[in-house]
């Protein structure tokens, strides 16, 4: 399963409400409602499900936004360092070093390699900190190589 659950997980509550809102339609209103009456509700739960992901889209990202103006100091200088033996993570002038025999795992997305600590813990660290893609490779091998 997803981070946040399967498409049906997350947007039952609206296919739900969207037939029942037209079985009461439907039977109400037209006494006698086709099946294809019925398969109208389509695009209602199309478009309402499509409203919800935009629109909490929209008031997340706003929300966010908002709270690092309020509070600037939550995203600090930061700086990364690859020792010859450790990595040296720097946040508003405090270091935290952590050997490369420390990382149990390696995993990577198009912008972020994650190196973990443990099962719940890792260092994110981003691609575009490196100058070019010889130097992102050498510094990931030291990491990978210790992990066993």
């Amino acid at each position: 399963m997803r981070k946040h659950g399967t498409f049906i997980q997350r947007y039952l509550h609206w296919i739900v409400l969207s037939f029942f809102v037209a079985f009461v339609v439907f039977t109400f209103i037209e006494k006698q409602a086709s099946v294809e009456s019925y398969l109208m509700v389509a695009p209602i739960i199309f478009l309402m499900v499509l409203l919800q992901n935009v629109f909490t889209t929209y008031l997340r990202r706003k929300a966010i936004t908002a709270y690092l103006k309020k509070n600037p100091a939550m995203i600090g200088n930061r700086a990364m360092y690859f020792k010859a033996t450790e990595l040296v993570v720097t946040i508003d002038g405090k270091d935290m070093s952590y050997k490369y025999s420390d990382f149990k795992n390696l995993e990577s997305n198009k912008t972020h390699y994650f190196a973990f600590v443990n099962e719940q813990n890792a260092v994110i660290i981003p691609k575009r900190i490196f100058k070019n893609e010889e130097e992102l490779k050498s510094s990931m091998k030291k990491i990978q190589d210790t992990i066993k």
